[in-house]
């Protein structure tokens, strides 16, 4: 398939204008469609229609001549290509042509068919290439003058071969300012050889790096914190010439973060107060419960004080491990359980029965949301355990599990080999307290399934998802 190409050509003397007809009719591939006129002006006013793909210029035209030609012509339409032709053998004029835009520079008294369809080809080839490097010059220059950062090109000595103009806007220097200077010299003394060592270790490695945060200092002496990132750039030998990169003013953000950090801090501080606070209430009232039960003369009345004291103190005790722990809205139940069943040795002593805890606990934390429930509700089953299950026994086993799903279910488990329940226990009709806190935890606050099985012991099943 034929490839048509329009051509416009400028030339006075009629004979060459018959040769360079001639010329290119004799190619094979191609069709030429030829405008010809004589004179400059005549040649612009074509040009001003569009539609010409290259212009052949003959710089010796009787309205103009020599190189102020050519100017003209490109001046009109620079995006189509322009080769020259000149009798003349002027290789000064020819430079100066092909540096100010012209794709060619043809010697009428040497030129023959190839060599002129080659020179047509080529030059519109290297306009499409220059159009298009011009474009994306462009793009990148509006990239440049309408982002916010900073875009500059170092040497691999660190001396600034290029700058955009952000730089005026972060650090208040003008472009010019800046070139040929290395980033060290715009900061204080002691970051600047802080980073100069850095960056000598980067481009030893050739690697691109990012977020590298940085101290400088603006013209007017502030300081102002940047974040720079940059990738190396290499020659055809694949030797490092240097980096390019960007680099961002962060120094409100990280004012930001301090503050967030500064304001998370006294937070936490505040929250270990009031949990070490409550804490320290809640032993208080287990202190004031205890002097009670001691002074109650009814029996009764002992026992409903101790239980409230031991209540008191499972909440005191998570209190306690959140105020000790890192997190302050976590806690890891194995520890709690590990101390709680130090606490029910402590209030149930049983010289007559060795009993033998098993805790089998998820490294798993339970927020305070779950973890006070989940306390409470072994507190109680415990606590049932040690005063009914071993009743005339001499040896007894307890055993505390929580484990946790793939689906996110938990399963709390308190068991022991006990005597076991009552024949036709029903939680529901139950009269005592300790029990029915559990069902009303287990299923109102922990929105779990409670499950009772009354074999080889007693065991108690809890199953609830996380919230």
């Amino acid at each position: 398939m034929n490839e048509q190409i329009k051509v416009l050509l400028i030339e006075d003397d009629l004979g060459d204008a018959r040769l360079i007809r001639m010329m290119m009719s004799e190619v094979d591939g191609f069709t030429f469609t030829i405008e010809h006129v004589g004179r400059l002006s005549a040649g612009l006013e074509r040009l001003a229609l569009g539609g010409i793909d290259v212009v052949l210029l003959d710089l010796g035209l009787p309205d103009s001549s020599g190189l102020n030609t050519f100017i003209k012509v490109n001046a009109q339409v620079p995006e189509v290509p322009i080769v020259m032709l000149t009798g003349l053998e002027d290789a000064t004029l020819a430079i100066k042509a092909v540096q100010g835009g012209a794709q060619d520079y043809l010697s009428k008294n040497k030129l023959d068919s190839e060599l002129l369809v080659r020179a047509i080809r080529y030059a519109i080839e290297r306009k499409k290439t220059e159009e298009a490097l011009r474009e994306s010059q462009e793009k990148f220059r509006s990239l440049v003058e309408t982002t916010s950062d900073w875009i500059w090109e170092v040497d691999k000595k660190g001396s600034y071969t290029y700058v955009s103009q952000r730089v005026n806007d972060l650090l208040g220097y003008a472009p010019e300012e800046v070139l040929g200077k290395t980033p060290f010299v715009l900061m204080p003394s002691d970051e600047a050889e802080r980073v100069s060592g850095l960056f000598q270790d980067i481009v030893d490695s050739g690697k691109p790096y990012f977020s590298f945060e940085n101290v400088n200092l603006h013209k007017n002496g502030r300081l102002v914190l940047l974040e720079t990132s940059g990738v190396p750039f290499f020659d055809a030998g694949g030797v490092i010439r240097g980096y390019r990169g960007i680099d961002r003013d962060i120094t409100k953000r990280k004012r930001a973060e301090d503050q967030i950090k500064k304001s998370l801090k006294e937070k936490e501080v505040l929250l270990r107060e009031i949990h070490h606070r409550v804490k320290n209430n809640l032993q208080v009232v287990s202190s004031l419960l205890n002097l009670q039960a001691r002074a109650a003369k009814e029996k009764e009345v002992k026992v409903i004080l101790s239980e409230s004291r031991d209540r008191v103190n499972a909440m005191a005790l998570i209190h306690s491990q959140l105020y000790e722990s890192e997190s302050l809205s976590e806690i890891h139940m194995k520890g709690f359980i590990d101390n709680l069943l130090v606490q029910m040795f402590q209030s149930y002593p049983i010289s007559d029965t060795k009993i033998t805890p098993s805790v089998h606990i998820a490294d798993y934390p339970l927020p305070i949301s779950l973890a006070v429930p989940v306390g409470l509700i072994v507190n109680e089953l415990l606590a049932n355990a040690f005063e009914h299950a071993f009743v005339n026994r001499k040896e007894g086993k307890i055993e505390v599990s929580l484990s946790r799903s793939e689906n996110g279910v938990l399963d709390l488990t308190v068991s022991d080999d006990g005597v076991g329940l009552p024949d036709g226990f029903n939680i529901d009709a139950s009269e005592t307290l300790g029990l029915r806190v559990v069902k009303i935890l287990a299923e109102g606050q922990l929105d779990g399934n409670l499950n009772i099985i009354s074999k080889d012991g007693t065991t108690f099943k809890i199953e609830f998802k996380m919230k």
